[in-house]
């Protein structure tokens, strides 16, 4: 992350940051629940968490049980021919990571950094599909994954993202990661400003855009970042592993 952009993002305050009419309490809950269930310790857990953690804003834990255990069961027995469906606080779908494992074993370094992903203890398909799904409601895996696109995200639009501070990056990917795979920068800008989350085209009431979501959960991620680090520093507390630029 350039130094310019780390001193300038210390300074300036809470509501400037958020943007898009966001206010901090319109994303206490995600914020508390991926600090309390996550547990980010560096800048990149932080930004990787926040283009998945709007999804927390309409996760049932209870419906999502509910709903899923037979889907899960046609899943691992026929495939994403016969279920696909959402699961999880990130609410991803089992095509989503079978998209991305594929997606990392193409690519010479995400398969290196990423080999936990795209192995599998059993080669029965059954037996993938169940640990995919287990993985899925894993805490641990569910990070790793969102580890993983992020990555992978900064790979495919390398030459765009490369221009941004990390906030707008974290942003763009959020909205990636609402929209899925295969789409162009221009069709991401386009969809970046449509206010349209949680509940859809069709809901009439306030809403926000997906991307400015992330991005506003990521600012409040690093803050509570920074002050359990205690750290005096500005250059301390937001230097980290993620590299706003191209790493491939």
């Amino acid at each position: 992350m350039k130094l310019c952009t780390i001193f300038l993002l210390a300074a300036l305050p809470v509501q400037l940051s958020l943007g898009e009419g966001i206010q901090p309490a319109d994303i206490a809950a995600p914020v508390q629940e991926v600090l309390q269930t996550f547990e980010p310790t560096t800048l990149e857990d932080c930004a990787a968490l926040a283009i998945g953690a709007p999804e927390l804003m309409r996760y049932s834990m209870v419906s999502d049980f509910i709903e899923t255990e037979i889907l899960e069961l046609s899943y691992v027995d026929h495939g994403l021919d016969y279920a696909d469906f959402s699961i999880g606080q990130f609410q991803m779908k089992p095509s989503f990571v079978e998209r991305l494992e594929a997606e990392i074993c193409n690519h010479a370094l995400l398969k290196l950094q990423y080999q936990e992903l795209t192995e599998y203890p059993n080669d029965e398909v059954q037996a993938i599909r169940a640990e995919r799904l287990k993985r899925i409601k894993s805490d641990r895996y569910q990070q790793l994954i969102m580890k993983a696109f992020f990555d992978y995200c900064r790979l495919v639009y390398c030459d765009y993202l490369d221009q941004l501070p990390l906030p707008e990056v974290v942003g763009f990917i959020g909205t990636t990661y609402n929209m899925g795979f295969d789409r162009q920068v221009n069709q991401v800008l386009d969809y970046q400003s449509l206010r349209r989350f949680p509940y859809g085209a069709r809901y009439t009431g306030e809403q926000h855009a997906y991307g400015a979501l992330s991005t506003a959960i990521f600012t409040q991620l690093i803050k509570s970042l920074c002050k359990s680090t205690y750290s005096t520093s500005s250059q301390d507390c937001y230097a980290g592993p993620v590299r706003n630029n191209c790493p491939w």
